[in-house]
Formats: structure tokens, sequence, C-alpha cells
């Protein structure tokens, strides 16, 4: 079993980055855990949104910190 870990910043900048690295990684994985580290200003709309539709699409556990 092999599972991806990542510590993200909540912007709408490393949602593009965080895509592609899902897009190419989701495949060779198990299972995928996702933190945002809260250090950004808080997320926008349009950041939540893609938060959910990456978490719905690749089974993510989701984590938010301050």
């Amino acid at each position: 079993m092999l599972a991806l870990t990542m510590i993200v910043k909540s912007s709408d900048d490393e949602m593009v980055l965080l895509q592609n690295c899902l897009e190419s990684i989701h495949k060779h994985v198990d299972g995928i855990f996702i933190t945002f580290n809260g250090q950004e200003d808080k997320p926008t709309k349009n950041t939540t949104g893609r938060i959910d539709k990456q978490e719905k699409k690749y089974g993510a556990v989701v984590l938010h910190t301050n």
C-alpha cells in the first residue's frame, strides 16, 4: 500500500499546481491525504470549490489547519 501525503497552501495558484500533481499521481497510489496549512489568506470561493472537487474526484482526505 502506498499513500500520498501533501501539505499545501490555500491559494488559487497552489490549486493549479495541486490539480496537475494529483492528475499525474492518483493512479499510482492507494490513498491521498492533503493538509491545507492556512498560512495564506483565507481561501476564496473559487479555491474552496476546487478543493471540494479534487476531494471528490480523487477520493482524497482533506484537512485544514490555521
